[in-house]
Parts: structure tokens; C-alpha cells; sequence
């Protein structure tokens, strides 16, 4: 859940918990709302210069990708939960997926897909590209997106944008846009419908 003010809604109509990277904000958060935060370690971070170089950059993220992916299989095992939400960024579900595959899998895994690496990468500056990229990255992807239950998405463009880059079934993505917290955003009301702004 990666969103405080819906995991706080949520959890007053579901037994929710949060799998997450150690970090004090997110303990802080699920503490305050009383939801159940297991913690992930942070993978130790390489020298700045070591990410420089490409190969072990690489190397580097995609052992912590799989390091991360492993973790939450193992959670997931034990927890037995009856839905899960990914990010699709880092295909944190691939190793519960390839682990589940063809084995009954109780739990429905939805994918939330808002920044889908084999897209990104076509849009993205090389340069920067070199920090985040990993091996396998489009390949492990693809196959969350076919093997979880349901995607979601926050737009009709990035919906066709699947279907088209992953051959997914369009009835597999549900588009859910992006909430807008009310009580920070108001519009200004009096103004024509093109030119209303937010405070």
C-alpha cells in the first residue's frame, strides 16, 4: 500500500498489514493508525563510485531486487494473506509468483502499475537509466504481469500501453485513477472550467 491516506481508510474495513524497506517514516505512520508493519533491511549501499560503473551497478541491484523479492515470498508463505498489492517497479513479486506458480495459489496478487520498467526505459535519459537499471529487468516483469490475478492502473493510456508492450488481456487491468486528498486540494470556485486552479 503505498499510498498513507488509502492504507489508513482501508484499514478500518480490513486486517491490513505493510511489507516495506526499514524506515522511520513508514513505522512511524502504521504505528500512529495501529496497522501491522512487518520491516524489510535496507540492502547495504554500494560506494557511489562502485555505481558508476555499469556492470556491477547491475549486479548490484539485481541482487537486492531478488534479496527484496525473496523476503516478501517468504512473508507471504507464512502470512497466507488473501490479497496482495505490488509495486511493479523491481518485480518485488516475482519470486512469489515463480514459487506459487501452478500451486493452487490461494492468495489473489494484484500488481499496481504506475511506473512499468519496460516502458520507463523508453522514456528515460540514459544517463539515468544507468542508476536504476538491472538485469532481466523487462523479462521478470512480463511474467508478473501475466502470472498475478489483476493489474491496476491510473490511467486508459497506460492501460492500452500494457496491453499493447506485454500482450496482456485487457480485461486482466482495471484502471483506477490516482485519489486526490480533498482536505490539501480545493478548487477555486467562480473560475471557467479551464482555467481552475488548486490552492
Amino acid at each position: 500500500m503505498h499510498n498513507k491516506n488509502l492504507a489508513a481508510m482501508l484499514s478500518e474495513d480490513f486486517n491490513l498489514t505493510q511489507i516495506s524497506l526499514l524506515n522511520n517514516d513508514n513505522r512511524d505512520f502504521n504505528e500512529s493508525k495501529n496497522i501491522p508493519f512487518i520491516e524489510l533491511s535496507n540492502p547495504i549501499s554500494l560506494p557511489y563510485k562502485l555505481t558508476k560503473i555499469s556492470f556491477v551497478n547491475k549486479s548490484y541491484r539485481f541482487f537486492v531486487d531478488k534479496n527484496i523479492s525473496t523476503h516478501i515470498s517468504i512473508i507471504l508463505k507464512k502470512h497466507k494473506p488473501d490479497i496482495v498489492e505490488f509495486m511493479d517497479i523491481h518485480n518485488e513479486a516475482f519470486v512469489y509468483l515463480k514459487e506459487s506458480k501452478g500451486a493452487n495459489r490461494k492468495t489473489k496478487v494484484v500488481i499496481r502499475s504506475h511506473t512499468p520498467w519496460g516502458l520507463l526505459k523508453k522514456t528515460k535519459n540514459p544517463i539515468n537509466i544507468k542508476g536504476v537499471d538491472t538485469w532481466r529487468a523487462k523479462e521478470r516483469e512480463r511474467f508478473c504481469f501475466h502470472e498475478c490475478d489483476i493489474i491496476t492502473t491510473p490511467s486508459i493510456d497506460l492501460k492500452n500501453q500494457l496491453i499493447d508492450s506485454y500482450d496482456l488481456d485487457a480485461n486482466k487491468i482495471l484502471m483506477i485513477p490516482n485519489i486526490v486528498d480533498t482536505n490539501h486540494f480545493k478548487p477555486i470556485h467562480g473560475l471557467p472550467k479551464d482555467q481552475i486552479n488548486f490552492n
